[in-house]
This record gives C-alpha cells, structure tokens and sequence, in this order.
C-alpha cells in the first residue's frame, strides 16, 4: 500500500484488482485471504504510528484487524511464513 505513504507490503501472488488500496482489504474475497494482524516492526517507527492509526482511519478494526506491537524480526518473520505459505 502506497498511498498516502509507503506503508504495508502486499505479496505479488494477490492479484492488484483484489488489493490495490488499504479499503480493499475490506472486500470479501481479500477479507478470507487475509490475517487481521497487522504486524509492527518497532514501537518507535513511524510506519508504525502511522498503522496503527489506519487499522482505526479506515475501519479495519470493524473486521477485526489489528495492530500488534512487535519487533523487527517479528515483522519480516512473519512476512516471510505468510509468503511462503500463500496466505
């Protein structure tokens, strides 16, 4: 997700006409694709202010998305499972 920041990563295995934008993941079809968690990289980033605020902005928490409070290790070794997992 780019806009307005360059915020979160989405895999190139989910197509862009399911996700191009943060309220796609809102849609049903990405919705079963997706884990609510949106995995921070460190308390003191600003790609972290900035998420935590948006899983509220767009009304992410409504489905039951949240952010969870981690490291940088905790993100990319999520990223990399859930990659090579599909998911």
């Amino acid at each position: 997700m780019y806009n307005p920041y360059y915020i979160w990563g989405v895999p190139d295995y989910v197509p862009e006409d399911q996700v191009a934008a943060i309220a796609d993941l809102l849609k049903p079809d990405a919705a079963l694709r997706m884990s609510r968690r949106i995995q921070d990289i460190n308390a003191g980033a600003g790609i972290s202010r900035f998420s935590k605020a948006m899983v509220t902005e767009y009304a992410l928490d409504g489905d039951g998305y949240y952010f969870a409070q981690g490291t940088e290790a905790d993100c990319f070794n999520r990223f990399e499972q859930f990659y090579a997992e599909e998911e």
